[in-house]
């Protein structure tokens, strides 16, 4: 009987040995590198990284340290960098695959060229001349006024009149001129930076 008392207390102390042991351990380091184990987490541990370790002992998870708001920040600015480079990437693939769709050989390029510049020069020029045309008409309007008695006024108002449009017309071509040789300024250099790309693609296929 006595013997039977005994294995029975020592089966209920074993059951409640099992059923205390927790299901799950946590282990951290704390920020003097000291290893910590538990079944209950304090607020600096939850929130550095951590595991969980099952109730035997094994790691069956790992939780990284929540972010602080400068680390996120970071990552963030990371993000945006990556996606900028990646965009940028895509954008020369496609240029890529253009020139070499547009353009078969490099004279095919530099005949394009010369023909979208020379239009642009043609432009220039017209431009040009009629400026040089205004200006020599407003000097003669302005000797013609300098001339003219100040009695006659009905003379001077119409001149006065056409020099306001003249003045307006030089004002407008000059505009357009400054406008046109920026154009053909800057597609000048992109030719020459597509010139550059497109010797590159051809000695490099593989390149796009």
């Amino acid at each position: 009987m006595k013997q039977t008392s005994l294995l029975t207390c020592l089966f209920v102390l074993l059951t409640a040995t099992v059923e205390a042991a927790p299901e799950r351990v946590f282990k951290w380091v704390d920020q003097n590198g000291v290893i910590h184990y538990g079944d209950i987490l304090n607020n600096r541990a939850n929130q550095g990284r951590h595991a969980v370790l099952n109730s035997q002992g094994v790691t069956i998870k790992q939780i990284n340290a929540i972010a602080t708001p400068a680390e996120l920040a970071a990552k963030e600015e990371t993000k945006k960098r990556h996606e900028i480079q990646l965009a940028r990437q895509e954008q020369q693939r496609r240029s890529d695959q253009i020139l070499l769709t547009t353009f078969t050989t490099e004279r095919d390029l530099l005949l394009a060229r010369n023909g979208r510049l020379d239009s642009i020069d043609s432009t220039i020029q017209l431009n040009q001349r009629r400026l040089d045309s205004i200006e020599r008409q407003l000097q003669d309007l302005r000797k013609m006024l300098i001339r003219l008695d100040v009695r006659e006024k009905q003379s001077t108002q119409h001149l006065l009149k056409q020099q306001a449009h003249l003045e307006k017309q030089q004002s407008k071509l000059e505009q357009a001129l400054s406008e046109k040789q920026h154009e053909h300024n800057n597609l000048a250099r992109k030719f020459d930076r597509d010139l550059l790309r497109f010797r590159e693609l051809q000695a490099n296929p593989a390149a796009p």
